[in-house]
């Protein structure tokens, strides 16, 4: 693979478009739905005592709108953009992705704990890797189990001259068998507590293809999940 360069064929973003306008109508038609239903209160009981939460509501429908279309359009980039590969420092990244998500962290007291073992030069694509990154963490945040004393997240890396493994492990609820092989698709979700896109893990294993890399999943209920993304270390 060389730095920079990759074809994408017209008929394939044709086909991601067409997949999207399909896919999404229904995702963004029922928030629509929730906000209208909600003025429809506000504008017959204007002084009604309720009127704070329906604007609470609004917002978050707005919110769940605005990660829907963000993750939409970081897919839609993962399709169209070429992969540009760097030396990339990997405690650098890690750190940079885990402090977008520390305030969160602190208000739901989720212990990080990293481990990085980098024994050569990383060659890879930061941005693609820090999407993935930021979604598994994502992933790990949302399904922790609230009846645990202690929640964790671990995310390791080990660079080797052939390959990288990430992997980021919790001891949340984790995924129900029946569930696993469902995870990967398009708007899937698989738990009362999941209140994302339904993209995240999708982009994951789009990115993971498009670098030849491989995702795979280890999961049991009420223990905790590992998801373990291994890439080639490229050559520049």
């Amino acid at each position: 693979m060389k730095r920079g360069k990759k074809h994408i064929d017209g008929h394939e973003i044709n086909g991601l478009v067409e997949r999207f306008i399909y896919s999404c109508s229904h995702e963004l038609k029922s928030p629509i739905a929730s906000m209208q239903g909600l003025l429809e209160i506000m504008k017959y009981h204007p002084l009604h005592s309720e009127t704070a939460t329906c604007i609470d509501l609004m917002t978050t429908c707005t919110e769940r709108m605005n990660n829907l279309i963000h993750s939409l359009e970081e897919y839609m980039l993962n399709a169209k953009r070429e992969v540009y590969l760097e030396n990339v420092r990997g405690e650098e990244l890690i750190h940079g992705v885990l402090d977008r998500f520390q305030e969160t962290l602190q208000k739901q007291h989720i212990k990080v704990k990293t481990v990085i073992q980098q024994t050569s030069a990383w060659i890879t694509d930061s941005h693609r890797v820090d999407l993935v990154l930021k979604n598994l963490i994502a992933n790990a945040v949302t399904f922790q189990d609230p009846h645990k004393h202690e929640k964790k997240i671990v995310v390791r890396l080990n660079v080797t001259p052939n390959n990288s493994m990430l992997e980021v492990s919790d001891n949340g609820v984790g995924i129900p068998n029946d569930s696993q092989k469902k995870i990967f698709e398009l708007f899937y979700r698989g738990h009362d507590q999941s209140e994302g896109s339904g993209l995240g893990l999708f982009l994951v294993q789009n990115i993971a293809s498009k670098m030849h890399a491989k995702v795979s999943l280890k999961s049991t209920e009420n223990i905790g999940t590992s998801f373990k993304v291994k890439t080639p270390n490229y050559q520049l």
